[in-house]
């Protein structure tokens, strides 16, 4: 089964501190199950990583990025792809170890052949906040938790589904709230954003650990990738 997505470019913008117009594109890509289907957002560092001469395309310059889901990983693609089961649930897996975790990115690399991983700490901030779009909110998407995050003051004391609130500036739905996220710092996995039994935080990385019901997960990708001059992604050069 083809579990890949068309990608779609669906924003230009100017990226990097030189003035050099390369893709702050909004990338669309990601994988799918018999139900639904996982949309992951190319998050634009904007650092460069080189340049290089193409007769086809003229010039071109690799900005370093990576790709983040941009939902939690729910239980119908957990049961998808770790167990081959057909899973109607739309909510956040939840109470899954980091061995666990590594073990569904392996299982999506076989199937897809694309490296995905446990983002680190600071892949996650980085789009926590908006990345390269930031509005400098307090939340991720809002100054309003309540619009943007399933937290103490809003959830009810249970889980919900995913994408249900709004998104921030990435297009990333529920980085504050609902399940704390697993990350990499270091050699350690911590849990960051909060979760539906805590307060609105402004600082995520200051997360109490979460109960096993309150854990969860999203997974990167990183690659860099080639643009032209005029911000088009380069496939082939």
């Amino acid at each position: 089964m083809n579990r890949l997505i068309s990608i779609a470019t669906l924003l230009f913008a100017s990226v990097n501190a030189t003035a050099q117009h390369c893709g702050a594109e909004l990338l669309h890509w990601g994988f799918e199950t018999d139900r639904a289907i996982y949309d992951a957002v190319w998050v634009c560092t904007g650092d460069t990583l080189k340049q290089e001469y193409s007769e086809t395309h003229g010039m071109l310059t690799q900005i370093d990025g990576y790709w983040i889901t941009c939902q939690e990983i729910t239980e119908n693609a957990w049961q998808w792809y770790m167990h081959y089961k057909v899973d109607t649930s739309m909510m956040p897996v939840t109470g899954i170890t980091p061995d666990e975790a590594e073990q569904f990115c392996h299982i999506l690399k076989l199937s897809d052949s694309y490296v995905w991983q446990i983002p680190t700490l600071q892949q996650w901030l980085f789009a926590f906040k908006g990345g390269l779009e930031s509005e400098g909110y307090r939340y991720s998407g809002s100054n309003r938790s309540n619009l943007v995050g399933w937290t103490r003051e809003n959830s009810g004391g249970k889980l919900h589904a995913g994408a249900q609130l709004i998104p921030n500036e990435l297009r990333i739905y529920d980085m504050t709230g609902n399940v704390a996220e697993m990350v990499r710092d270091g050699n350690n996995i911590i849990y960051v954003g909060g979760s539906f039994l805590d307060n609105a935080t402004v600082n995520p990385e200051a997360s109490p650990t979460p109960p096993p019901e309150a854990r969860g997960l999203r997974i990167v990708m990183p690659e860099a990738i080639w643009f032209d001059i005029y911000g088009k992604r380069i496939l082939n050069h």
